[in-house]
């Protein structure tokens, strides 16, 4: 799947912080093309501390946040 079909599932899902801030606006900053290395690593785990989960679980556990995290490159990606 491309990004953008990562974000576009995981949208589905409503994922939210504790606090009822939805994750989409977060992705977007994941979609620009040429992102170095530190920049997706520090966006990834910013959006992780944010404690996003959805009815089905915790974001840091659902496949296509691993998928995308995969596809930008992101440290961790795999486990």
């Amino acid at each position: 799947m491309s990004r953008q079909e990562l974000c576009i599932d995981l949208d589905q899902y409503d994922f939210v912080t504790p606090t009822g801030v939805p994750l989409a606006p977060f992705l977007d900053s994941l979609m620009k093309e040429n992102l170095d290395p530190k920049t997706v690593a520090d966006t990834c785990e910013d959006i992780e501390a944010r404690s996003f989960e959805c009815q089905g679980g915790p974001l840091r556990n659902s496949a296509p946040w691993i998928e995308l995290r995969r596809c930008v490159g992101a440290p961790g990606a795999w486990g």
